[in-house]
């Protein structure tokens, strides 16, 4: 799992302070975790970019000034409903000997022969809820499409090869991916029925 460095600043608790953290495009955060107080900090939007615009988990060592460096991880994180900026983020902090419980983005790999016949692939899962030590804490998870030719052929969470060390609750008939008819044909099966109701409710009464 790849890795990123923050120098953040210490900020103090209130509206006030965050509002005026936001006024010059600083995020304000908090690092939390077991055995440790909650550390209150800001940070430059332009620095979580790496953490919000990825396709991969990063841990994160963050250093305010003055203190000692943290290993976490980016626990949530809030944007505005407006501006689409980011308004405030959580981080937890790893212990390397205490498993987390975190949220890794799924990557869909090769090719789906289904693809070829006009068929589409859902998506159902776009990451996954897995337990870990910090170090096995994978930054992505695979997987892998090529098997599916057909409709209704699917990718299941029994499917999934989950790295070394890393364990995820969910149902083993869950479904991760599978292949559907194309939309044109669903709206061919429609179609008929709704020109039929139409034409009905404009026919004139007896």
């Amino acid at each position: 799992m790849d890795k990123l460095t923050l120098s953040v600043k210490p900020r103090e608790a209130g509206k006030k302070t965050a509002r005026a953290a936001r006024r010059d495009r600083e995020v304000p955060c908090v690092l939390y975790g077991h055995g440790i107080d909650a550390v209150l900090f800001q940070v430059p939007e332009l620095d979580l970019r790496p953490l919000i615009y990825t396709a991969e988990k990063r841990t994160v060592e963050i250093t305010v000034q003055g203190g000692a460096t943290q290993t976490c991880i980016l626990k949530s994180l809030v944007m505005h409903p407006i501006t689409d900026r980011p308004f405030h983020a959580d981080f937890l902090a790893l212990n390397a000997d205490e498993p987390v419980r975190v949220t890794v983005p799924l990557q869909f790999v090769g090719a789906a022969p289904a693809l070829r016949e006009g068929l589409m692939l859902s998506y159902a899962l776009h990451d996954l809820e897995i337990t870990a030590l910090p170090r096995d804490i994978p930054g992505h998870i695979d997987v892998d499409v090529s098997a599916l030719t057909g409709v209704h052929d699917a990718v299941r969470f029994s499917d999934l090869t989950l790295p070394e060390g890393v364990t995820a609750i969910l149902d083993a008939d869950a479904t991760v991916v599978a292949v559907v008819p194309p939309m044109a044909e669903e709206a061919e099966i429609v179609a008929p029925e709704t020109a039929e109701a139409a034409e009905a409710a404009a026919a004139p009464e007896a």
